[in-house]
């Protein structure tokens, strides 16, 4: 049995950091994709006004897209510290036999350890928020790409009814074939959204459901700690009333 009780124990609050919001990725990276007519037009409408065609047409869907990327980051940094909470703790119950022995040292070490899997639910937790945000990030963008898919047909719709008579010929000697995948593309992107109306409900409530796994192991952390604390204050009664 050793003297010393060495431990290489690792540092959760380096994975605590302040994450960066961004300043909204995804409308600028469908901006090139709606086609020259709407990006011309939003190009003259933020040259001489203040305000974004493309951004007013995406941000009833996409909304703080940013902001819960930025969540969902903070969500899963929070989770590997709790990963490394957990894993300090399972390394000082195994460490502790080694300069403890005896029956107390055993339940010592199981206590710990019993901590550290406390721990490991709470990163595990985190963890499955993190993967909700991200279902709700993935959906979003779909409906953004298949709108702007849709703004892109429409769009070449347009140059070929503006280049005139060869335009309408080709188009009805195509028997309509632009029209057909732009109906399709709306009817996808109709579709799409309804799956996202009905998709973000549900992740909110597991989020919910979630946020309550996490107050109910914190009840059990405080319950573990006060019976922790019980033994020792028992017999520091104990001492006093000989005193």
């Amino acid at each position: 049995m050793s003297d010393a009780l060495l431990l290489d124990l690792l540092d959760p609050q380096s994975r605590l950091v302040a994450v960066d919001k961004g300043s909204g990725s995804l409308v600028e990276d469908l901006r090139d994709d709606c086609g020259g007519i709407i990006q011309g037009l939003d190009w003259i409408v933020r040259k001489f006004t203040s305000y974004d065609l493309i951004a007013m047409i995406f941000d009833p869907i996409s909304g703080d897209f940013a902001g819960v990327e930025a969540l969902q980051d903070v969500w899963r940094a929070a989770s590997a510290a709790m990963g490394d909470v957990a894993g300090n703790y399972g390394a000082l119950s195994q460490a502790l036999p080694s300069v403890w022995e005896g029956d107390a040292a055993a339940s010592a070490a199981h206590r710990i350890l019993r901590m550290g899997q406390g721990f490991d639910v709470q990163r595990e937790v985190m963890e499955l928020g993190a993967a909700c945000l991200e279902c709700i990030l993935n959906a979003v963008e779909a409906c953004c790409q298949a709108l702007a898919s849709l703004l892109s047909l429409i769009d070449d719709l347009a140059l070929k009814l503006v280049a005139g008579g060869v335009g309408w010929l080709k188009e009805v000697a195509s028997g309509g074939d632009t029209i057909r995948k732009i109906i399709r593309y709306i009817e996808d992107a109709i579709g799409l959204i309804r799956g996202l109306d009905q998709l973000i409900p549900e992740v909110i409530g597991k989020l919910a459901e979630i946020s309550g796994a996490l107050k109910i192991i914190e009840a059990v952390f405080a319950g573990l700690a006060a019976a922790t604390n019980a033994g020792p204050g028992r017999d520091i009664d104990d001492v006093t009333g000989t005193l």
